[in-house]
């Protein structure tokens, strides 16, 4: 697929993660970059410690150190005492988004295209912040996933979009033609709509699914 961009997941031992960084660092080619999650695991006791403890490492952007439950001005706080912090994966309220635009050492807010309220409100987003802040997280199924792309090429054209590597026939089986991610790029087209119809297999997964949770 040609991806040379990936974001690594850490928060829960400190410890082991720095093990890992170190050897994401040793083995990483010289084009490709990684990110780091700590998916809000840190509180604001230990946060200032650990992201210490992270400074001798070449990562694009730390993502959600802390609870996106606390204050704008905790998080905006937080962000010019340390490089390179993302927030936005959990933020839901427009006025959030507008705040944190406003601290200029901000580079990265990344709304979620079904948590925060769909098309209409990430675009009506984009004209009232600075776009190339904007860099989409989602987590799902090919129809969000598709869909955040299409955004993403029209706000913020040179940013990433997140893709999960793990197993998901309701992100890969579901539309036609099949999407294809080739040399990083996910592979939009000139289709109506976004491009891609449901396929007959959906009604197929949905009783599987089903049956799975009964």
């Amino acid at each position: 697929m040609g991806i040379d961009r990936f974001k690594i997941k850490i928060g829960f031992n400190i410890l082991e993660d720095i093990k890992a960084i170190t050897s994401i660092e040793e083995t990483i080619a010289s084009n490709e970059k990684y990110m780091l999650d700590v998916n809000q695991a840190w509180s604001l006791d230990n946060v200032h410690e650990n992201i210490s403890k992270l400074k001798n490492f070449n990562y694009l952007w730390l993502e959600e150190p802390i609870s996106a439950n606390h204050s704008i001005s905790e998080i905006v706080q937080l962000n010019k005492l340390y490089k390179n912090l993302a927030f936005g994966e959990n933020l839901i309220y427009l006025k959030k988004f507008y705040e944190l635009d406003n601290d200029t050492q901000i580079q990265f807010l990344q709304p979620d295209l079904a948590r925060y309220g769909g098309i209409t409100d990430i675009l009506d987003l984009g004209k009232n912040i600075k776009k190339n802040k904007i860099w989409l997280h989602y987590l799902g199924g090919a129809i969000g996933l598709i869909s955040s792309a299409h955004i993403m090429s029209a706000l913020n054209p040179d940013g990433y979009l997140e893709y999960d590597i793990n197993e998901n026939d309701l992100r890969t089986k579901i539309v036609n033609p099949t999407f294809q991610i080739i040399n990083g790029y996910l592979e939009l087209n000139e289709n109506y709509g976004i491009g891609f119809q449901i396929s007959d297999n959906l009604n197929q997964f949905i009783d599987q699914f089903y049956e799975y949770r009964n």
